[in-house]
């Protein structure tokens, strides 16, 4: 996987914390509507979901792309 934005936000999230999107957003220095726009485009893919709490994870396939 090249360094792309999704890449950016598999590897804040590949530690295994839960991680809201402004957390995110401050990590991978972009703005928040573009952190959240990435990060359902990795849900769609099945490579990240949010819980009830509106927090962020990294799922096993996302950690196998992650590591590509």
């Amino acid at each position: 996987m090249s360094i792309t934005l999704e890449a950016k936000i598999l590897a804040a999230l590949q530690p295994g914390g839960m991680l809201t999107i402004a957390t995110i957003a401050l990590t991978v220095q972009i703005a928040e509507w573009e952190a959240k726009r990435v990060a359902l485009e990795l849900q769609r893919k099945d490579f990240a979901f949010e819980n009830l709490r509106n927090e962020w994870q990294i799922t096993p396939a996302g950690r196998r792309a992650a590591t590509r």
